[in-house]
């Protein structure tokens, strides 16, 4: 008699995983946009199946809607995928396993206009070429908020950066640089540097969420503002508790 309740229950939870899996993934788009919504985020489209669809989102920070496309290409393979904005655009690959995810871009392209809204309290706003992510890799435990390994590099195609400096506003023209992604002792790390490998900025978030931002004086020399100390120190460190 065990033996064939044990059966019953197994065939019904091996029924409702099948159905979850193979389902059309339109049947979940309502029960998905109750959770999204309160994130800012618009599901407009889910179409195909677990293993091969897409997806159109309307994002409140952005304009105009974002399609992701993915398709697995076989068991145990990760899932390719591509993700298409008029803002930006991003193509690779990432795989879940047990307590983590991996990920893998092989290209990303963002508008350097995206960085206004960064930006806009401090009175400055870039436009001109794209930000360019060539490749990057890294692993994400489920549990944690910032990646556990990180390995990426990319630029900026430069162009024109306005702000304001002692109430008065001003403009310059900016060359490429460079940038780099690397978790070092778990603490991530973005070093923006020119294409000689001057240091620019240095930032970093560890496990913790601890935030570090340093500006190092070559950015003043960009902009065209004097600087009389060390040039190998920080003229200022940030810190913060981003989470």
């Amino acid at each position: 008699m065990k033996a064939k309740v044990f059966l019953f229950i197994w065939f019904v939870l091996v029924f409702l995983v099948a159905g979850v899996v193979l389902a059309p993934l339109h049947f979940w788009r309502a029960s998905l946009n109750q959770a999204l919504t309160e994130e800012g985020v618009r599901l407009e489209q889910l179409e195909g199946r677990f293993w091969q669809g897409k997806a159109k989102f309307r994002v409140s920070q952005l304009s105009g809607d974002m399609l992701i496309q993915w398709k697995l290409n076989g068991i145990f393979e990760p899932i390719d995928f591509q993700v298409l904005h008029r803002d930006m655009k991003a193509w690779g690959s990432f795989q879940p396993e047990v307590d983590e995810v991996s990920l893998w871009i092989d290209g990303l392209s963002l508008s350097s206009e995206l960085l206004n809204s960064v930006l806009e309290p401090y009175k400055a706003k870039v436009s001109g070429g794209n930000i360019v992510l060539e490749k990057l890799y890294g692993k994400w435990p489920y549990v944690e908020s910032t990646p556990s390994k990180l390995r990426g590099n990319g630029y900026w195609e430069g162009g024109d950066l306005d702000f304001v400096i002692s109430r008065q506003r001003d403009s310059v023209s900016l060359d490429k640089v460079l940038f780099e992604l690397i978790n070092i002792n778990s603490v991530n790390q973005l070093k923006v540097t020119s294409v000689k490998g001057v240091p620019f900025i240095n930032a970093s978030v560890s496990r913790q969420g601890e935030a570090e931002l340093s500006v190092m004086p070559a950015v003043f020399e960009l902009i065209n503002q004097p600087w009389t100390g060390d040039m190998d120190a920080p003229v200022f460190v940030m810190t913060d508790k981003i989470f």
